[in-house]
């Protein structure tokens, strides 16, 4: 696993999603390989995997791997930006948005 890997994953298969109403931001990558996402879960050290069901009953359930946290979704675009295509202007629009608020950090149970 390496961030070429990745970021080939994430150009095909993830989405940057930003929540203007708390000004919240999430990296999400699908797929319905869930062995694929545990592999890049593993490798980050973060993130979590939810099982998003079947949207027709001959479709293959869905996975879904959810980076919320600011500092590790700065990473990883940080990592991937060589590698991006895609989603190459987005990541660096997305990071200079990270880069340039203040966060305050979730204290979680």
């Amino acid at each position: 696993m390496d961030w070429g890997y990745v970021a080939g994953l994430f150009d095909g298969e993830g989405n940057l999603h930003r929540i203007k109403a708390n000004t919240s931001v999430q990296i999400r990558i699908d797929n319905t390989c869930e062995e694929a996402l545990v592999k890049v879960q593993q490798f980050l050290g973060y993130g979590q995997i939810s099982n998003r069901g079947r949207e027709k009953p001959h479709h293959k359930d869905r996975y879904r791997l959810t980076i919320s946290d600011h500092n590790r979704i700065a990473n990883m675009l940080e990592g991937m930006a060589p590698y991006l295509i895609v989603k190459r202007e987005a990541a660096i629009e997305m990071l200079k948005y990270i880069r340039g608020r203040e966060w305050r950090s979730r204290k979680r149970a």
